[in-house]
């Protein structure tokens, strides 16, 4: 239903909130082009926010306080109130629109008593909260490109045990293509070959896990994934400088090691590699990347959200993810070995199941659906795609 020209009115989960009219800020291909609108709403991230209601929802249960320093329209925030058992809710944009919009939406959904909305810098509120003596059960950074910059306040200001979720959209200096930013913002080298994908996500949570051991704070990864355009990361945070150092001993690098990167391993050692003799990325992590128990939890939980639109995508990831959780190789793009073999490239998902036949672990890759994950070597794949091949 439209609100006048500019403003629509957008149901998304349990909330319901006034947002920009997509089309008055259409590219010419017809596709809606969220950072040209006055308030940031992209429901490309829908996605993204069911699942955040989920795992909020599974990690931490009911009453719990949390801080969205980057609101724009509140939706995130009015949906952690609505659905996943908050008690009560910190929303700030430094946009005075944005604020405008926020308190608005917040009203909208009966939760005044429930929510404060601020129009501050994201990180100078965030320390001013925390120089108060408050402390959040869950923080959100979800920015338009790096979090980095929001991190050293994020985790002052969260409690023991918080969790803290983090997105990045700057896919491209994390995955190779610019990698003097990626250095400049993450203190990492990427990889533009083979696995880049995995090792983008590897070096934005190797740069939490650090920049949190400069806080004496342990980074425990609970879920990390690549999705779309972005990538996304949760974390416990726990408190200790022997954690903390604990949690740098999974800091290390990923090796190629072949011309081509069709092969690669993860090597601990930080902040000097262990055997390194080709080309690597990195510092990133080399721990896995979820909790398989954790997954489990929220598979469970999923069948009682009603209200997520994006259920079945959920469905699917997580269920790669449990498979790729014990696995902790770097994936391998199919389409790129059977051209090295001069071969037509087999479905991924038949190749996972041929090398589960031999004994092996391997699942199509979350990260491209190109992919495979396994705990194979490289010439059991190949051997695997040939067999493939013949049976043709």
């Amino acid at each position: 239903m439209s609100l006048g020209e500019d403003y629509v009115i957008v149901q998304e989960g349990a909330a319901r909130i006034l947002a920009p009219n997509p089309d008055r800020y259409r590219r010419s291909d017809g596709v809606y082009e969220p950072a040209w609108a006055p308030v940031f709403y992209n429901p490309r991230m829908v996605f993204n926010r069911d699942l955040a209601v989920l795992l909020a929802s599974t990690m931490l249960g009911e009453g719990w306080v949390f801080a969205e320093p980057l609101a724009g329209t509140g939706v995130r925030g009015i949906r952690l109130l609505l659905e996943a058992g908050a008690e009560k809710g910190v929303l700030n944009d430094a946009d005075p629109r944005a604020c405008r919009l926020t308190a608005r939406n917040i009203l909208a959904n009966k939760l005044g008593g429930r929510a404060t909305i601020y129009c501050m810098d994201a990180s100078q509120l965030l320390l001013a909260i925390s120089q108060l003596g408050v402390r959040f059960d869950y923080i959100d950074i979800d920015p338009f490109g790096s979090p980095m910059p929001f991190l050293d306040a994020a985790l002052r200001s969260a409690r023991r045990g918080a969790v803290l979720a983090v997105t990045a959209t700057d896919t491209a200096p994390l995955s190779g293509t610019h990698p003097a930013s990626c250095l400049r913002r993450y203190q990492a080298t990427p990889l533009r070959e083979g696995p880049s994908r995995e090792t983008a996500l590897r070096i934005l949570v190797g740069a939490v896990v650090r920049r949190a051991a400069e806080h004496d704070v342990a980074a425990e990864v609970l879920l990390a994934y690549f999705a779309d355009y972005y990538l996304r990361a949760y974390f416990r945070l726990r408190r200790g400088a022997r954690k903390a150092r604990e949690a740098l001993d999974k800091i290390g690098y990923l090796e190629c090691l072949d011309k081509l990167c069709l092969s690669t391993r993860l090597v601990d050692g930080y902040p000097i590699p262990r055997g390194i003799t080709g080309k690597a990325a990195g510092p990133l992590w080399t721990g896995r990347l979820c909790i398989e128990e954790l997954v489990e939890r929220l598979e469970e939980r999923l069948g009682e959200k009603h209200r997520l639109r994006s259920a079945e995508r959920i469905r699917v990831l997580l269920g790669r993810l449990r498979e790729e959780c014990s696995i902790n190789k770097p994936y391998i793009r199919v389409d790129r070995l059977s051209g090295f073999l001069r071969v037509s490239m087999p479905s991924p998902r038949l190749l996972a199941s041929r090398l589960v036949e031999k004994g092996f672990k391997a699942t199509v890759s979350s990260f491209d659906p190109r992919a495979i994950a396994t705990d194979a070597s490289l010439e059991e794949v190949k051997t695997a795609i040939i067999e493939l091949v013949r049976s043709r």
